[in-house]
């Protein structure tokens, strides 16, 4: 046999194993619907965060092969893929363009698959969407190594807070 007809095989039998890993994943999608359905009628928030940081620790405790890291951001797109199916996609505002630290700072820390990613030109067009309810959740500076400490994002923070206490 030839490296390559070696290859053409183990790569066949990969085939196969995606195949059966897309069959369970529409499976617990599946299940995942239900969930969120159960969660729905009785009024509980879709995304449980102490859930989701359980299933993924305890994932990683179990891989044999792929590091704790990787386990983690597989995870997190599937556990972001269910919470798309609930019915739950997450609007991100961050202060762009694409490619900025910011930008990659939400795509860091939120899911791909459950989230809408919207860039803004300003820090106040984030504050001023997250009060329309048009993000959920902004991702801003507050500090930068051209000038230091970002003021404007502080002064809008601290005046959020202190309107929220008052209302």
């Amino acid at each position: 046999m030839s490296k390559m007809d070696e290859i053409n095989k183990l790569r066949e039998e990969i085939n196969e194993f995606d195949e059966k890993i897309l069959d369970l994943l529409n499976k617990r999608g599946e299940i995942a619907k239900k969930i969120g359905e159960l969660k729905s009628k009785k009024k509980i928030e879709i995304t449980q965060p102490v859930r989701e940081k359980e299933i993924i620790e305890r994932l990683k405790n179990l891989t044999t092969i792929l590091e704790p890291n990787s386990i983690e951001a597989i995870w997190k797109e599937i556990i972001g893929a269910c919470k798309a199916i609930q019915g739950s996609v997450f609007k991100v505002g961050y202060l762009g363009p694409q490619g900025t630290f910011t930008h990659q700072a939400a795509l860091e820390f939120f899911s791909k698959a459950s989230t809408e990613f919207i860039a803004c030109k300003s820090i106040l067009e984030i504050f001023e969407n997250i009060e329309k309810d048009i993000l959920d959740f902004g991702i801003l500076a507050i500090e930068n190594s051209l000038q230091g400490t970002v003021r404007e994002t502080l002064d809008l923070l601290i005046l959020k807070i202190w309107w929220t206490a008052h209302q």
